[in-house]
Parts: structure tokens; C-alpha cells; sequence
């Protein structure tokens, strides 16, 4: 009995060994190795394999899970903030304090010879070059919102598919441990879920008996208990500096988005509704406070002083009253464009529009245009939710919003690289704990071969002394 088990077992052990060298590169496969049991009854004693067990470790799974969430989140907001970077015409590093520069030197120039009209369009020119660059800004930044937007839809839509085939899976696993049956590969499939469901959302699992579990966001709302929760999103349809997104709900509860309840800080969405709702507001309001100011500093006074302000170079959409403050207009960076009062009369530049600055018509007047360039030199207050000096001029407050998007770009490009090692360091861990080691199992496999060959020759010689003694009976 002892040889034919042992070659049983040997056969056993080399299916399981000859499994996992065919896994060596499978991520989700978790070693497994033979169970070996000694069992005596009245006819011999004997060995045999009971199951294979499955190498595992429930804090090195979850270490995956945790670093993986951040890594993704760090990840998601720093794709974001590089595809804002490659901008057309860079509006968030060089573009709009270039262009401030250009039309301020370019007013310069044209206070120097008044009556160049040549050098007066190019200053029409400039403003139309700046308001479009703040209006490329403004779109930019709501592109970038739509796009996390329609990121975070995809993501719940995963998040539901998996949940789903998360609660099919643990009620087979469940099942199956109480029968006894062999779970292992069911037990794979369901880590690699996981692993899916934590890189859209940071998630905190928990083990209990019979290998079930029950998964919870990393802010303490149930994804998960026997059966799965409902997580739900409605996207939004259109993006302008006033919209308000939408949350994320997890059985209910927000937990991303405007004021969430229960703000999750992991997963792919935790940095698409950062972006959303945080990163990209910071900057609309940055181009807003510029547009409005470029508005405020062309505008034109009345001489005698009992006029409304108005409208000068710089107007918006619809523009009539001069506006007190930007949240007086309605997307204003996104309107902002040249007065058509001084599109084909040139002259309006250097004389004004709504109000006339030189009723003398003088060819040499500059006053108007020395006034504008003082004024674009002034210093302002800026909103504190630009995030930047309040106090400062245009060109130095374009200069500031352009350092601080480098910096808020660095900062996520290197978090995210940063989270990116600490994650593969997690699953380096994992499978050195959980993992194939092709050395160690072809090491194993020799040995379990020197196994089966020594209890074949034990069965051949067996089968020889008991073909000689028949031979003697006969």
C-alpha cells in the first residue's frame, strides 16, 4: 500500500507543482501546494494528498489594494492636469502672461506715434489674441471637467459590473468551502476583482469564515455584504464655469463629488472628482479674475464725470453695464472678446468710444493710451479663490496662476510617481509571500521526480518477487 500511495501522492504533488510553473506569470494566481497525509489501516500504511493548499496572505492583498487605490488616484488627477499642460497655446504656463506682455508693449509703442494706425490695429489685434487665449483657457478647463466627468460614469458602470460578478463568485466560494470542495482558482478570480474594484475606488475588506467577505469604501459605506450595494451617478450633460457636478452615491450616501458626506480618498475616481470639482474650479476662477480685470482696466470713464462706466477694448458677450465683480457675468473668461466698437475705426482706440477723449481730434493725443498702460501696471485685489496674491497687476497675477499650475503639476507628477512605486513594491511583496518562484518550483518538481521514480522501482521490484514466487508455486 505504501508504494502505490506514494505514487499516487508523487502524481499528485507533480500536477500541482507542474500548475503553478504554468501560472509563473499569471499576477491573480496564488501558489498552491500539496497537503500530505499519513493514514494507517489494517492493510499497510500509506500517504496521500488531502488538497492543495493556497498560499495566501490577507495583509499583503490588502497592502495591494490600499497602495493601488492611491496610485490610481494620484494617477488619474496627474493625466488630467498633463493633457491641461499640452494646451493649444500653453494658456496655463506662458500663454496668457505672453500675451499680456505683447499688448502692453504694444500700447507702448502706439503711445509713442498716435497716429500710426498700423501700430492701432496691432493693438486690436493684441486684445482679440487675449481674449482668445483666455476664452482657449476657459474651454480647456471645461474640457478637462467633461472628460472627469464622463471618466467617472465608465468607472461606477465598472464598479456595478464588478460588484455584481463579485457577489456570483463569493456565494460559489462560500458554497464550495462548506462542502469542502477546492476553492483556490474561485478564490483568484475573486482577488482579481478586487483588485479591479480598488483601483476605481479606495476599498477596505473584510474576511470572515467559510472565505467570505465583505468590502467597504475606504470612508466606511458598505460596497458589499452578501449581496452588492447600488452605486450610482448621474453625468452631466454640459460644462460652463457655473456648472456644479453631480455625486457619486454609494447606497445612498455621497461619497465624491460637491460636498460628499463620506468622501472616499482613493481609487481612479477620488482623482477625477479632485480635478472636477476642485483643481479645475481653482483655475476657472483664476480666468475669470483675469478677464474681469482686463475688462475693468480698458474700461472707459466719463471725462466730466457724471457718465456709467463702459465697455472699452475689452467687452464680453452681451456685454452693456460694466460689471462690479466677475460673478456679476456668467462665464465671463469664456465671453470675454473685442469690442466691435473699435473693429474698422481705429481711431477709437487712441480717442475712445462710448466717450470722446480728445474732442480735438489731435493726431499726437497719447493721453488715453498712456492711461491704459498705467492701468494694466496698477496694482489689483485679486479673489482669494484664485489661490495666488491678491495683490498684484495683470501681467504679475498671470505669471502667479501660471506658477501655481507648475506647481500643482509637479507636485502630481511626482505623487503619482512616487504612489506608482509604493504600489509595485506592494505587489513585489505579494508575490513574494503569495507568488511563483520558477527556481523554487523546478527545485520541487526534481525532487517530487526522484520521489515517483524511487516508488516505481519499489512497485517493479514488488511486482518481480511476487512474479517469482508464482513461477516457484507453478
Amino acid at each position: 500500500m505504501t508504494a502505490r500511495s506514494s505514487l499516487a501522492a508523487r502524481s499528485a504533488e507533480l500536477s500541482i507543482t507542474s500548475q503553478n510553473i504554468a501560472n509563473v506569470n499569471n499576477q491573480n494566481y496564488h501558489r498552491q501546494t500539496a497537503s500530505v497525509h499519513t493514514i494507517v489501516s489494517d492493510s499497510g500504511m500509506g500517504i496521500y494528498v488531502k488538497n492543495a493548499k493556497r498560499a495566501a496572505s490577507d495583509s499583503a492583498l490588502d497592502a495591494v489594494f490600499k497602495s493601488q487605490s492611491v496610485a490610481t488616484a494620484s494617477g488619474s488627477y496627474g493625466t488630467l492636469l498633463n493633457e491641461l499642460e499640452s494646451s493649444v497655446g500653453k494658456p496655463f504656463t506662458t500663454g496668457i502672461s505672453m500675451s499680456i506682455g505683447q499688448l502692453q508693449g504694444d500700447l507702448r509703442t502706439y503711445s509713442n506715434e498716435p497716429s500710426n494706425m498700423v501700430m492701432a490695429q496691432q493693438v486690436v489685434n493684441s486684445v482679440g489674441s487675449l481674449a482668445n487665449t483666455i476664452k482657449q483657457a476657459s474651454a480647456d478647463i471645461q474640457k478637462t471637467r467633461m472628460s472627469a466627468d464622463q471618466s467617472i460614469e465608465l468607472a461606477v458602470k465598472n464598479i456595478n459590473k464588478t460588484l455584481a460578478d463579485i457577489e456570483t463568485i463569493n456565494r460559489e466560494i462560500v458554497r464550495g468551502t462548506a462542502l469542502g470542495h477546492d476553492v483556490n482558482a474561485k478564490l483568484d478570480e475573486r482577488d482579481a476583482m478586487l483588485k479591479t474594484l480598488s483601483s476605481e475606488m479606495g476599498i477596505d475588506v473584510l474576511y470572515r469564515e467559510k472565505n467570505d467577505i465583505a468590502i467597504y469604501t475606504d470612508s466606511g459605506i458598505t460596497l458589499f455584504e452578501t449581496s452588492a450595494r447600488e452605486v450610482s451617478f448621474t453625468p452631466t450633460g454640459v460644462f460652463d464655469g457655473s456648472t456644479v457636478a453631480n455625486n457619486v452615491f454609494v447606497d445612498g450616501v455621497t461619497v465624491a463629488g460637491p460636498g460628499a458626506r463620506n468622501p472616499i480618498k482613493g481609487g481612479a475616481i477620488a482623482g477625477y472628482a479632485k480635478m472636477r470639482d476642485e483643481t479645475a474650479i481653482t483655475m476657472q476662477k483664476q480666468v475669470d479674475e483675469l478677464a474681469f480685470s482686463l475688462i475693468d482696466a480698458f474700461k472707459e470713464t466719463d471725462p466730466a464725470g457724471g457718465g456709467a462706466d463702459a465697455p472699452g477694448l475689452f467687452t464680453w458677450a452681451g456685454g452693456t453695464a460694466m460689471p462690479t465683480r466677475p460673478a456679476d457675468v456668467d462665464n465671463i473668461a469664456a465671453s470675454i472678446q473685442v469690442n466691435d466698437a473699435y473693429v474698422g475705426n481705429l481711431e477709437l482706440v487712441r480717442d475712445g468710444a462710448t466717450y470722446d477723449y480728445n474732442p480735438d481730434n489731435n493726431a499726437a493725443y497719447a493721453d488715453r493710451l498712456n492711461t491704459l498702460v498705467d492701468s494694466m501696471k496698477q496694482s489689483r485685489t485679486f479673489d482669494a479663490a484664485a489661490s495666488v496674491n491678491t495683490e498684484s497687476d495683470l501681467m504679475q497675477f498671470a505669471a502667479n496662476t501660471a506658477s501655481w499650475f507648475a506647481a500643482e503639476r509637479k507636485r502630481g507628477t511626482e505623487t503619482a510617481a512616487l504612489n506608482s512605486t509604493a504600489f509595485r513594491a506592494a505587489n513585489e511583496t505579494l508575490s513574494g509571500k503569495t507568488g511563483v518562484s520558477i527556481d523554487k518550483q523546478m527545485q520541487l518538481l526534481l525532487s517530487i521526480e526522484k520521489s515517483y521514480s524511487a516508488s516505481a522501482r519499489l512497485l517493479t521490484t514488488i511486482d518481480g518477487m511476487f512474479q517469482t514466487l508464482l513461477n516457484a508455486a507453478r
